[in-house]
């Protein structure tokens, strides 16, 4: 099966609806994932709460969440549903979205490309990539099934997009940047792509297409593409091509680039291979090393083997259409930056990746959450595992602030609907959120010193949405 048709698949599947009944609040596990917001029973949401989504994108700026585009199938229609609203969450109870921009008519935007005319915004689309950049809100690439070029809905393919958009958060404004390169070409048509800002750049790795091994960066004061590394294949040692994997900034210790995890390849005989490894891109040298796991204990969430076949359990197994994020909490010992102790009052850098599939084509998803940090020399992974989502979820997304994470929306897997919550659709608009801080999953990942794994930020390294 191709690439396309196995993706092809996944969208059918994705079509399927089942109605259940009334819908009500559920109350946080204990030590769990607390729902903010609860399922909606419309799946258009409402004037105060996003519809159902999944291949969305969410971001954190001035302290909220951020969600904007996304997809689900509207079977009180019966038609597939891009989305191209903006909304921002409060990150403080109660928690209220508000919308920043409204959805941009896909018919308008098939008069302005029929018309060889730039559209007034990016329109409806899913498996872009978003990163915020000195508090503007980058997109770029994502695929609508061609509904914009052929003003069809069946789901065309090559029809991926390779624009980049910005998105002003206070005239709330999208604007179309350049998409040329110092080198005469920019990333091109991208889907399933994943991407993170680091440093003030937007960097970008992966695709569908052949070729998208690669890694850009877009710097946005220049307005420019820099091609920062050709693909590397499995056989030279690197990670090649992959979709549906995660890119987690990383600046640490004086270590500056990215953390690629999961996703899913395409091997010689046209198999596809779902990956567990972890890769770091090393944005001084523009080069890719693979990350050793650490030697650490098992920490299984509360009921131990979940049977997820990981092996060891301290693990995660392999996935694509993750969440992932970031954030920065305080050391539960003294932390070492080249010698330096923090005497506790540290902080280390974590990154989250929940749920996902672990097999395509066809689905099995999961809802297993895990939070992990690196050694210094950014050359070692260890991961910790936390408590799972309420129900399995794949390609949804989520962003983290102040120690705090939050989910939103995703996909649904199972062919019976999960009963608590109860869900009426395959797709989800509900909120998920965990609060990392003092977690006891998290007291080995965030021991320095000595053996432990963590490494203390210095001043000016933390997430630029969190306080050190």
């Amino acid at each position: 099966m191709s690439p396309f048709s196995a993706r092809l698949a996944e969208l059918l599947l994705a079509a399927l609806v089942v109605t259940l009944g009334v819908i009500c609040p559920q109350p946080a596990t204990a030590a769990g994932w607390e729902i903010i917001h609860a399922q909606t029973r419309t799946s258009g949401g409402s004037s105060s709460h996003p519809s159902i989504r999944y291949g969305h994108a969410c971001a954190i700026a001035g302290g909220k969440l951020l969600t904007t585009h996304g997809y689900f199938y509207d079977r009180e229609r019966s038609n597939a549903t891009w989305l191209s609203d903006t909304w921002s969450m409060n990150t403080h109870s109660p928690y209220t979205w508000e919308k920043l921009s409204d959805h941009y008519p896909q018919a308008l935007a098939h008069k302005a490309y029929t018309t060889n005319r730039p559209p007034e915004a990016p329109c409806g689309r899913f498996g872009h990539a978003t990163a915020m950049v000195n508090e503007t809100l980058l997109m770029y690439g994502g695929h609508d099934g061609g509904f914009s070029r052929t003003n069809r809905q069946d789901y065309q393919p090559n029809h991926d997009f390779a624009e980049m958009w910005s998105f002003n958060l206070t005239n709330r404004q999208w604007v179309r940047q350049p998409v040329a390169s110092d080198q005469g070409e920019g990333p091109g048509k991208r889907y399933l792509l994943a991407a993170a800002a680091v440093q003030g750049r937007f960097v970008l790795y992966g695709g569908l297409g052949e070729g998208q091994g690669d890694v850009w960066a877009y710097a946005p004061d220049r307005r420019t593409w820099t091609r920062l590394a050709a693909e590397v294949s499995v056989e030279k040692g690197g990670p090649g091509r992959r979709v549906g994997h995660s890119l987690t900034p990383w600046v640490a210790a004086g270590a500056v680039g990215l953390v690629m995890y999961g996703g899913r390849s395409t091997a010689a005989d046209g198999t596809n291979v779902v990956h567990d490894d972890a890769w770091f891109f090393d944005l001084k040298t523009n080069a890719w090393r693979r990350l050793r796991p650490a030697v650490a204990p098992a920490q299984l969430a509360p009921g131990g083997d979940d049977g997820l076949g990981s092996g060891t359990g301290d693990l995660p197994p392999g996935r694509l259409y993750h969440a992932s994020l970031e954030t920065s909490l305080p050391l539960t010992s003294g932390g070492t930056n080249g010698g330096k102790t923090g005497g506790g009052r540290g902080r280390a850098r974590v990154g989250l990746v929940a749920g996902g599939t672990l097999t395509t084509p066809g689905l099995k998803c999961t809802g297993d959450a895990w939070a992990f940090t690196l050694d210094c020399a950014a050359t070692q992974i260890a991961w910790a595992r936390l408590p799972d989502f309420p129900a399995a979820l794949y390609d949804t997304r989520g962003a983290a602030v102040g120690g705090v994470a939050y989910v939103f929306g995703g996909h649904l897997c199972a062919l019976e609907h999960p009963a608590v919550p109860p869900y009426p659709f395959w797709y989800v608009n509900q909120v998920l959120r965990l609060d990392l801080a003092g977690r006891r999953e998290l007291a080995e990942l965030l021991r320095a010193g000595g053996d432990g794994p963590a490494c203390e930020l210095q001043p000016g390294e933390g997430p630029v949405h969190d306080e050190l």
